[in-house]
């Protein structure tokens, strides 16, 4: 992911946390099957309950001479949803960020069928703070920034 969704420290009001992911490694992991419940995780606003249950396999390129060569990352994208590890969601919250919402998932890494710790994250209140005009960034369809080749932020939107 080359998003720009800015996390807010406690008591940070003018401090934020910007993340940026490169792609996998080649050969993955990536999300392949997954089940998700009909919610936009992806908006910047609070949600209420969920029916149903997330459900993720994180999968490795058939081509990998050795799948655990690839182990999986911390933070992966589903297509419409963030995946943070429980390790992540750690290290967010030590450092004071609160602007997540976290949903359960069931996630197996399935070179071992190991079931890991992942949730899905709703990150609250997301600001536009991209220069779209100075910088260089490419856009999915729905104009999401999906690849950023120069970023320059608009200071007085943050």
């Amino acid at each position: 992911m080359f998003g720009c969704n800015a996390l807010r420290g406690k008591e940070m009001e003018k401090n934020y946390f910007i993340m940026l992911c490169s792609n996998p490694a080649w050969a993955g992991p990536t999300v392949g099957k997954f089940n998700e419940p009909d919610a936009f995780t992806d908006r910047g606003r609070i949600i209420g309950d969920i029916e149903g249950e997330y459900h993720f396999e994180l999968e490795i390129d058939d081509r990998a001479e050795n799948a655990l060569d690839f182990p999986p990352l911390d933070f992966h994208e589903t297509g419409s949803s963030l995946l943070f590890s429980s390790r992540l969601i750690k290290l967010l919250k030590t450092l004071g960020i609160e602007n997540i919402q976290y949903f359960d998932t069931r996630t197996v890494y399935k070179p071992t069928g190991q079931f890991l710790k992942y949730d899905v994250a709703n990150i609250i209140g997301e600001i536009s703070g991209l220069n779209f005009d100075k910088s260089e960034v490419k856009l999915s369809a729905r104009g999401n920034v999906i690849a950023i080749d120069k970023m320059v932020l608009d200071e007085a939107k943050l």
